[in-house]
C-alpha cells in the first residue's frame, strides 16, 4: 500500500470535513444522504471553499482518501461519487476518481460500480462485505432511470 500523507482535517457531527493545504487553499468535503429507500447511500462532494495558491499537491488526494475511510468508520454505507459535468471535465474527474479508488481498494475489500447517465459519470463505492450493495446498485440504477424519464 502506498503510504498516505494527509493534511489534518476536522469533521462535524453532520458529515462535513474541512482541511487547509500548505498553500492556504481550504477544502470542504460533505457526505449528503441520497433519498433512496434503503437509506444507505451518501453522495460525496468536495470543493474548494477558499482558494490559495494553485499547485499540484498529492496530499489533497491523500486527505480525500483518508476522509472517505474515516466516514466509513462511522457509517458502513455506500458512497456515491458523481462527476460534475458543468465545465466539460467530468471524464477527467472520473479518471482521477478511478485512481483514488485504487488507493481505497489497496486491500481488495472495496468494490466500485460505475454508472453512466447521459453525460454524467458516477460510481458507487462500498466495502465488499456490505450486505446492501446489490439493493443499492438497483436503487441507483432506478434513480438514474427516473431522472432520464425511462
Amino acid at each position: 500500500m502506498e503510504i498516505l500523507n494527509p493534511y489534518p482535517f476536522t469533521k462535524t457531527h453532520n458529515r462535513e470535513y474541512h482541511f487547509t493545504t500548505k498553500n492556504r487553499t481550504e477544502y470542504a468535503a460533505y457526505f449528503n444522504k441520497v433519498p433512496v429507500e434503503s437509506g444507505a447511500v451518501y453522495n460525496f462532494v468536495f470543493a474548494i471553499s477558499h482558494s490559495g495558491a494553485k499547485r499540484f499537491d498529492l496530499r489533497i488526494r491523500d486527505t480525500i482518501v483518508c476522509i472517505i475511510f474515516d466516514f466509513w468508520e462511522d457509517y458502513d454505507n455506500v458512497t456515491l461519487f458523481v462527476c460534475d459535468s458543468s465545465d466539460g471535465r467530468a471524464r477527467n474527474r472520473m479518471r482521477l476518481f478511478n485512481y483514488w479508488y485504487k488507493l481505497l481498494n489497496c486491500d481488495g475489500d472495496v468494490v466500485k460500480i460505475d454508472f453512466l447517465f447521459k453525460e454524467i459519470n458516477a460510481a458507487i463505492l462500498a466495502k465488499k462485505d456490505n450486505c446492501l450493495l446489490e439493493l443499492v446498485e438497483n436503487e441507483i440504477s432506478e434513480l438514474f432511470d427516473l431522472m432520464s424519464g425511462e
